[in-house]
């Protein structure tokens, strides 16, 4: 049952990833660059990985973890480009996950075959830096929508990795709990593709 949720998340990131590749050639903005950057490092991790755990057998945890690593550091820049008023702290942000990064990879238990501190950090870090952006800034109205997709992106992602203990504990739960979290996922990247080709038909129809 696993291989058919994975070969699901794996196809629909690879529209999504398109979709948003597609709108960045069209507009040539670095804030839909990074978001093209963001995709396609979701859809690589998830590709390589499995791959690699299922036909070599190989430890994936850390493929996973860099790849998060990268997802913040993308979401960072991202949340840099969109932020108007810029303090001299801010460009120093992005240390914080590079920080926990290595203290976990070097000195701390990987728990449940993922660098969890690094995840479950992951994305409380991007939800704030949303919820800055979102309370703080004048975002035009198709990308705030976007931008609060992302938000509820992250915060259920949040929960799910909150409870993974418990999860990983109960194979009853996870039959229960995981396929939500799959659907979340599918949703966000099929609402993410129509916000991608509104916008890109949007453009065309301007031309």
């Amino acid at each position: 049952m696993l291989k058919y949720f994975i070969f699901g998340m794996l196809t629909i990131d690879a529209f999504t990833f398109l979709a948003c590749l597609l709108y960045f050639f069209k507009t040539k903005k670095r804030q839909i660059g990074v978001l093209a950057l963001w995709f396609g490092s979701r859809f690589l991790s998830l590709l390589f990985g499995y791959n690699l755990r299922v036909y070599m057998g190989w430890k994936t945890e850390h493929i996973y973890s860099f790849s998060v690593l990268l997802e913040g550091f993308l979401m960072y820049y991202l949340f840099w480009l969109v932020l108007s008023k810029k303090q001299w702290f801010d460009k120093f942000l992005f240390m914080i996950p590079l920080a926990i990064f290595v203290v976990e990879f070097y000195f701390l238990k990987h728990y449940y075959d993922v660098m969890y501190v690094t995840h479950v950090f992951y994305y409380v870090f991007v939800s704030v830096l949303l919820i800055w952006l979102i309370n703080r800034e004048k975002i035009p109205q198709p990308f705030q929508y976007f931008m609060n997709l992302l938000l509820v992106f992250h915060v259920t992602a949040f929960i799910y990795m909150l409870n993974l203990a418990f999860v990983s504990n109960s194979q009853i739960l996870a039959s229960y709990l995981y396929p939500v979290f799959w659907l979340t996922y599918i949703v966000f990247d099929i609402l993410s593709i129509l916000y991608f080709r509104k916008q890109y038909l949007h453009i065309q129809e301007q031309v």
